[in-house]
């Protein structure tokens, strides 16, 4: 779903896709969780239809119940839904932040290669070396290596 560490950045449209999938499958568990509540609320409560949805939203949102509940079987009920109301308000939450999140850590971790691997100074040796003279003279330069950091200490041994 995500993609991996080493490719590149979505593009801003790829990601506004990605935001708007993960935007409707939480309202999907948001309303899946409302409608739990409202049946529950309704069947097992005894209340209306309008008191179930003013209860189920009050307690989806962490506000509580507002009307009293007379039955044990609907304030068993109530305990559960509260419950999983606030796993579902986690859930929901995890959702909307996700892709924001893994696009701020794959940036961080794109500019990672670049940072983490500083200016290394490396030797190159003029045309004469490749025929083994020894009165080549070495010449030393910079050079910014945009690998990944393993790729670049397996890089840097072969080059001493």
């Amino acid at each position: 779903m995500y993609e991996h560490r080493t490719h590149q950045l979505l593009s801003r449209a790829a990601f506004a896709t990605r935001v708007a999938s993960h935007t409707l499958l939480a309202l999907l568990v948001a309303v899946l969780a409302l409608g739990i509540g409202i049946l529950g609320y309704h069947f097992l409560g005894e209340l209306s239809w309008l008191d179930s949805l003013l209860n189920a939203s009050m307690i989806l949102g962490g506000m509580g119940p507002v009307d009293p509940l007379r039955n044990p079987v609907a304030k068993l009920f109530a305990a559960g839904y509260a419950l999983f109301s606030g796993l579902a308000f986690i859930g929901v939450a995890s959702l909307l932040v996700a892709p924001f999140a893994h696009r701020l850590m794959h940036s961080l971790h794109l500019d990672e290669q670049w940072k983490w691997v500083e200016w290394f100074e490396l030797e190159r040796r003029p045309a004469a070396d490749s025929m083994r003279l020894p009165f080549a003279k070495r010449e030393v330069f910079y050079r910014r290596i945009a690998i990944q950091p393993r790729a670049c200490q397996n890089a840097l041994t072969r080059a001493r």
